[in-house]
């Protein structure tokens, strides 16, 4: 009755494909003579330091 499914017609067919993707690295392109490696943006100093956090959160505990 209610609880009962209607039965398939047609089965359905899936597709499955498994496939491999390879990855190599490559040397950097040429720049300008002595250009080398690309500078880091300098970090900002942080605005409290970790010895100073743990210090606060003993407080308010």
């Amino acid at each position: 009755a209610g609880g009962r499914r209607r039965s398939r017609t047609a089965e359905r067919t899936v597709h499955v494909q498994i496939g491999r993707l390879e990855v190599s690295a490559a040397p950097p392109a040429a720049g300008p003579a002595g250009a080398g490696r690309p500078q880091r943006a300098a970090r900002p100093a942080p605005a409290l330091s970790l010895a100073d956090y743990l210090a606060g959160s003993e407080r308010r505990d």
